[in-house]
């Protein structure tokens, strides 16, 4: 004969669960509770992906990085004209209660002094359009793959967003950033 608690268990798993964890962060959560709480609690995809921006964001402040919502990307820029762009694409067959997917999709070194360097010295360069001029370089986060990354994070599931956006957050410091 099952207790009052096995009981309690089982309805648990039959209620269905909109928002599982516990809205305030519990010690050691790396994100502050108000981002904690807008990534667990949000349902539309577009919500969801930018909670996670803006937790991400948080997370590489440290290293200079912030997130720009216009360009969906996280991007650090020097005082002598670096800037550094990592740049996060929605999943495009999204939808609410059925899929929420994000990747990072595209890392990219952009310098106004190489800029102004290619655009005095034209002829002696790689003919390039004046919107490249700057790039140092650039490479799809698919390609790096290889080496360990996986670039995609589902986050569909309100109750996993939080580990699978750290696991996400882990990687691209050990993997991604110089």
């Amino acid at each position: 004969m099952g207790s009052l608690d096995d009981g309690r268990l089982a309805l648990a798993r039959l209620t269905p669960v909109r928002h599982a964890m516990d809205v305030n962060a519990p010690p050691g959560t790396r994100w502050s509770n108000e981002l904690t709480a807008s990534l667990i609690q949000s349902d539309r995809p577009s919500e969801v992906f930018q909670a996670a921006a803006l937790c991400m964001a948080e997370e590489f402040a440290s290293d200079g990085f912030r997130w720009i919502k216009s360009r969906k990307s996280l991007e650090r820029r020097d005082d002598t004209g670096r800037l550094e762009r990592m740049s996060l694409e929605p999943g495009h067959r999204n939808r609410t209660g059925q899929l929420i997917e994000f990747a990072v999709g595209q890392l990219r070194v952009d310098d106004a002094l190489l800029e102004e360097w290619r655009f005095t010295n034209h002829p002696r360069t790689v003919v390039r359009t004046d919107s490249v001029l700057g790039i140092v370089c650039g490479t799809s986060c698919y390609d790096l793959a290889r080496v360990g990354f996986n670039n995609k994070v589902i986050l569909t599931r309100p109750e996993r967003r939080l580990a699978c956006l750290g696991t996400l957050c882990d990687q691209i410091k050990e993997i991604v950033l110089p």
